[in-house]
């Protein structure tokens, strides 16, 4: 069953969607620059962004009367978590990575599995393009590269797919 068309959405349920979705995309910027710059996404910003989040789309499903919605979207939100604590457990992918992706998923969840997928290629791209930098600038396998910016832009490209559907 497809998830209702965004066009359908009333302008008391839009107040509610755009600025949940201004405010995971500006924490996301703001958690890229930090992850360029320190190589760690810090709970005290990620584990209230997964909160919040939560929280909003417990709220959108209220205002939209969709709660299996909801749910959907926080069960993508546990799902992304889950594969990326096996992507920590076996490629050494970083915990802060781990946290974000709950509420990457989660956001991307409720605009359905086309963003989701959207989402995750944009994401292997950008991830790609930041691998193939590294290696040529010859550092080793060892070498730490910041992964926070390139769920961001996957979770961006996501957002605008959902928003364009």
């Amino acid at each position: 069953m497809a998830d209702p068309s965004l066009a359908d959405l009333s302008t008391a349920e839009w107040a509610i969607l755009a600025p949940g979705l201004c405010i995971v995309i500006a924490v996301s910027a703001w958690l890229s620059v930090i992850d360029w710059r320190e190589h760690r996404l810090p709970n005290r910003i990620v584990g209230p962004l997964a909160a919040g989040v939560a929280a909003w789309i417990v709220v959108l499903g209220l205002a939209t009367n969709d709660f299996g919605r909801s749910l959907s979207a926080l069960g993508w939100g546990f799902t992304g978590f889950a594969v990326f604590f096996v992507l920590h457990l076996v490629a050494g992918l970083g915990m802060g990575d781990v946290k974000y992706a709950w509420p990457v998923c989660a956001t991307l969840g409720w605009f359905g599995w086309d963003s989701l997928r959207v989402a995750l290629f944009g994401l292997v791209i950008a991830g790609g393009i930041v691998g193939l930098i590294v290696s040529l600038q010859g550092k080793g396998r060892n070498h730490r590269v910041a992964y926070g910016p390139c769920m961001a832009l996957g979770l961006t490209c996501g957002i605008v797919s959902g928003l364009l559907v």
